[in-house]
């Protein structure tokens, strides 16, 4: 399975998952980054779309949002969200 610093690959194996396809098809340059680890799937979505992408997932089949993280990296703003069911 795909790890860190290896985005694209997460989203291709965990193509079939709903959160992640329903984002893809939506707008996958939302997601800044994805990391599959110990069997947890991590999502980092632009700021600008955190909103709208909670939507998405949503209409997805997910009925709540457990996380909200806010990180800065590199000055870099963004906001990451998982463990979604």
């Amino acid at each position: 399975m795909a790890t860190a610093g290896n985005k694209e690959d997460v989203l291709s194996e965990h193509a079939a998952n709903p959160a992640v396809a329903s984002i893809v098809a939506w707008k996958r340059e939302a997601v800044v980054d994805a990391l599959w680890d110990r069997g947890e799937l991590t999502l980092t979505i632009a700021r600008s779309d955190i909103r709208q992408a909670a939507k998405i997932v949503q209409t997805a089949g997910f009925n709540f949002l457990e996380d909200v993280i806010r990180l800065s990296r590199a000055f870099r703003s963004v906001t990451t969200f998982f463990r979604m069911g």
